[in-house]
């Protein structure tokens, strides 16, 4: 089958599963998801919010552009019936050979983490290009030529100057006012959680600038059996088996937080929320592909806050 099918498949089981999970959390108030979609497309379709929404006019947002332009190389052009099964992320282009490799490009610099990119044409869907990103770069292990592929062209590009962005995760301090690039979801029974951008003065995060995230919310018309979970995140450029520091402030009237990598049941730090700010701190392993969450918890009415993210080399 080829890969960009199988992000279909994935995408659909995705929502499947969420389904389920969101059966179950009405038994269990404090019920952890079990599947996170990892995809941008499954991302995109669940949040309540999107990232522009998401941010509120309490802060003025002033857009920045995460785009990282490289120069990209051909190394892989194998023929007919071959395809390349590592991705991260699957997008649609261009039917049209020069003009869908250019797009596919342009995809992998809006993504931090996107180091190769591989197009293809398949017999099945003959009016759109496949555009398929990888946090990894070009591995021969992983092509595969065979008469089960219905590629009729592919072709894999590296980027050549690859560098991990600085900072590793862009508007950690919330300073321009925006939620981008940070994503926000909403697993609340009543979809009642806001993420809104804080123009803060004596409140402000110890060592932060004039701005922080404050997500809040309130449950099922206050049901205790309700409960507030709510995550924001990001899927940052990291590095495989490379230690890391992660550094925030955090504040809330109840509840917990908890910082997760690289999938959310992986959990880097565990903390109750505290009237006044406070710093935490962790350390954890990087992988080329990983999901960075911070996932708030509280029992009915929720108010939490965050500020001065920062993700480290060690």
């Amino acid at each position: 089958m080829h890969s960009f099918t199988q992000a279909l498949v994935l995408i659909f089981g995705v929502f499947i599963g969420l389904a389920s999970n969101v059966l179950a959390a009405s038994s269990d108030p404090f019920y952890d998801m079990s599947v996170f979609p990892n995809a941008d497309d499954a991302v995109a379709l669940l949040s309540t919010q999107t990232q522009d929404e998401a941010q509120a006019n309490k802060a003025s947002c002033t857009p920045v552009s995460y785009a990282t332009p490289h120069p990209y190389k051909l190394v892989a052009e194998p023929g007919p019936h071959c395809s390349y099964q590592s991705w991260v992320s699957v997008y649609t282009t261009d039917v049209a050979k020069e003009a869908g490799i250019r797009q596919c490009q342009d995809r992998c610099n809006k993504e931090a983490r996107c180091r190769s990119f591989n197009w293809s044409l398949d017999s099945i869907t003959p009016k759109v290009g496949a555009c398929e990103l990888s946090a990894n770069f070009y591995d021969a292990s992983v092509l595969q030529c065979d008469n089960s592929s219905t590629n009729s062209y592919l072709a894999v590009y590296n980027a050549t100057n690859w560098t991990p962005p600085e900072p590793l995760i862009p508007n950690g301090n919330f300073e321009t006012g925006c939620l981008k690039p940070w994503f926000f979801m909403d697993f609340t029974s009543d979809n009642s959680m806001q993420a809104t951008m804080v123009e803060c003065n004596r409140d402000c995060a110890p060592g932060g600038g004039k701005r922080y995230v404050n997500v809040t919310g309130n449950g099922q018309k206050g049901d205790p059996r309700d409960h507030i979970d709510a995550y924001i995140g990001q899927q940052p450029a990291l590095t495989e088996s490379v230690k890391y520091r992660l550094t925030a402030h955090i504040r809330g009237d109840s509840g917990e937080f908890r910082f997760t990598y690289p999938v959310h049941q992986s959990v880097v730090i565990r903390a109750n929320a505290t009237a006044e700010w406070k710093k935490v701190t962790g350390t954890f392993m990087g992988r080329n592909v990983g999901t960075f969450l911070i996932q708030m918890d509280s029992p009915g009415k929720a108010n939490f806050a965050v500020d001065n993210v920062k993700v480290e080399k060690v």
